[in-house]
This record gives C-alpha cells, structure tokens and sequence, in this order.
C-alpha cells in the first residue's frame, strides 16, 4: 500500500512516497517525514486529560507536528469542551495539508466566536420587551378596529336585510288581504 505525504522544504512542495508493504513493523514505528508518523493507537477520548494525552490522528497519522503549539493547545481545548475528537468525522483519504487546514479553520472560528461581545443589557432587553408588547397591542388594536368595522358592515347589511323584508312582509300582508277579501 502506498501512502502520499506531503513535506515541506526550503525549495517547496515535494512528495515522499512509501511502500508499507514491504516491512509494516518498520514503518508502524518509524517517523516518516518531519514529524509525521503512524500512530500505534488512537486513545479513547475518554482518556484524555491534557494536552499531553493529545494528538491528532487522521487516516492513521500523527499530524501534530504540522500544527502549531498554540494552535494544537487551542484545539485540544476545543475537543475536550465537547468531549470529543473533533477531526474524528472528517474524510478517509483527505489531504493532510486539508486536515490541518480545516483544524485551523475551526480554531479560528472558536477565536472569533469567543471575541465577539454582546453589547447589549439588561436594560435594552426590558426596553425592547415594552416596545414589543407595546407594538403587540397597538397591532391588537387595528385587529380590533378592523373587526369592529366588519362587524358594523354585518349589522348595516343585515338591518338593510330586515327592512326589505319587512316591504315584502306588507306588500305579501296585502296581497293576502286582497285575495281574502276578493269574492268567491
């Protein structure tokens, strides 16, 4: 099996490739590139005290040399707020430069999170809390309003209704009369 790494140097990108398969004890234990090296085991996150317990392993490297110290603090600070390896879902295969990458990603993403600053107190929330209960009731009351004037329509049509009832009431009255009285 060949394993790609990828290792940084003064005159740039260059690869090292490896062929596991020809002694895997020897690679197993042996750094293979500036502080890359196959990991023996991954500890169980419940394990974990401190940065000391820590690494970072993905597709069966060890990638903490390729992540700064104060990086790799932060991180593992990280995982141990969620208990959790956090790197543990990512892609079978991904790149070590993206799996790096995205760990520094989610540290910086932590940073900022954790600088933003809420400036809003306690007194703005009980302003905007009347200002909304205020604009609640205010929207009640065109609703009101609105239905009051439905309401007015109704009874406008329906008293319109009952007289032109009432006219066709007296008109059949005398038409009854009428052909009551009529001779036979």
């Amino acid at each position: 099996m060949d394993v790609d790494l990828h290792k940084q140097n003064g005159q740039g990108n260059s690869l090292a490739v490896f062929d596991q398969s020809e002694d895997d004890n020897y690679y197993a234990n042996s750094p293979v590139s500036e502080g890359l090296r196959f990991s023996q085991s991954v500890h169980e996150f419940k394990e974990i005290k401190s940065l000391d317990d820590f690494s970072i392993v993905v597709d069966d490297l060890v990638i903490d040399s390729e992540i700064p110290k104060h990086f790799l603090n932060k991180y593992c600070d990280l995982c141990l707020s969620q208990k959790t390896y956090l790197h543990e879902k990512l892609l079978k295969g991904l790149n070590v430069k993206l799996a790096v990458g995205i760990i520094h990603e989610t540290v910086a993403i932590a940073d900022a999170i954790r600088a933003c600053k809420v400036g809003v107190t306690r007194d703005d929330f009980d302003t905007w809390d009347k200002t909304i209960l205020l604009e609640a009731k205010k929207i009640e009351q065109v609703k009101a309003e609105d239905d009051m004037r439905i309401i007015s329509n109704l009874i406008k049509n329906l008293d319109a209704e009952i007289e032109t009832l009432k006219l066709k009431g007296k008109n059949l009255e005398l038409v009854f009369c009428k052909e009551a009285n009529a001779p036979w």
